[in-house]
């Protein structure tokens, strides 16, 4: 199992490291930076580019993508959704 990148534009430490950046550059709806999120996608998208690729080499080993992005987004779109 190949974990992906996480959302690195909604950590707490990339929110803190540029809390000066203008709110227009912030996600409304998370609070989030979507260039760093950007990035991280692009990111994950070599990444599985360069696993399809592995997998050739491979065909006898089970590579699989774990996408920590776009199931981890999902609690800083909706967090009421998921608890208190």
């Amino acid at each position: 199992m190949v974990p992906g990148g996480f959302p690195t534009g909604c950590s707490a430490a990339y929110l803190t490291l540029f809390q000066t950046v203008a709110e227009k550059d912030q996600d409304p709806l998370t609070g989030c930076y979507p260039l760093l999120n950007e990035f991280g996608e692009h990111h994950n998208e070599q990444l599985k580019t360069e696993l399809k690729r592995l997998q050739k080499f491979y065909p006898h080993v089970n590579i699989i993508y774990a996408d920590y992005h776009n199931s981890l987004y999902r609690f800083y779109q909706e967090p009421a959704k998921y608890g208190p």
